[in-house]
């Protein structure tokens, strides 16, 4: 099999892999747990019995893709980085409602606490979109709004259970400049 043939067909095996691969489909929670929840204010997590997740067939297509898969070239190791999270992936669809499943999230996205790969930290804001509102007006322009649970600046919650927490790890950006005002010549001939 030629270079080009077997990372076409490697490719191919890893994209049969993921035709089971619904993480958000399958971490969904039931409409009425999530109005139940909101509803008494976030406080308790409700109990949400997962389906099971079969990975057996994502294995043999991974297997399968390994196979194909050499140290030789850049492209081999996006494929064999790619398996690694679709392996991965799988692996957390079947941790659902157990204590692997934190293992196995972390290892595909990491902690809030994290540094990015840029050195840069993760910024997370949790809202319930049918109550947030701006409370700001013209007379109060610094009313915080409602309806913000959690907000995580560099890694810190600054916002916890809708309270400030004293935490200001952020820093100031400065924007440009104000423009310097045009003045427009008046007289025209």
């Amino acid at each position: 099999m030629e270079n080009r043939e077997r990372i076409i067909a490697a490719a191919d095996r890893l994209h049969q892999s993921t035709r089971k691969i619904r993480i958000l489909t399958h971490i969904a929670w039931p409409q009425s747990h999530r109005e139940r929840f909101l509803k008494n204010r976030s406080y308790k997590l409700p109990n949400i019995e997962y389906p099971p997740f079969d990975s057996t067939e994502t294995n043999v297509q991974i297997t399968e893709a390994r196979k194909l898969i050499r140290d030789d070239s850049e492209i081999d190791g996006w494929l064999s980085r790619t398996a690694d999270y679709i392996e991965n992936s799988a692996r957390l669809m079947a941790a659902v409602g157990t204590p692997a499943f934190l293992v196995h999230s972390r290892a595909l996205y990491g902690a809030p606490t994290d540094t990015l790969r840029d050195g840069s930290s993760t910024d997370l804001v949790v809202f319930d979109a049918d109550t947030v509102q701006d409370e700001a007006t013209y007379i109060d322009p610094h009313r915080y709004p409602t309806g913000i649970d959690h907000v995580m600046v560099n890694g810190k919650f600054v916002i916890r259970s809708g309270a400030l927490t004293g935490e200001r790890p952020g820093m100031w950006i400065k924007g440009p400049a104000r423009p310097e005002r045009v003045t427009v010549n008046q007289d025209r001939d």
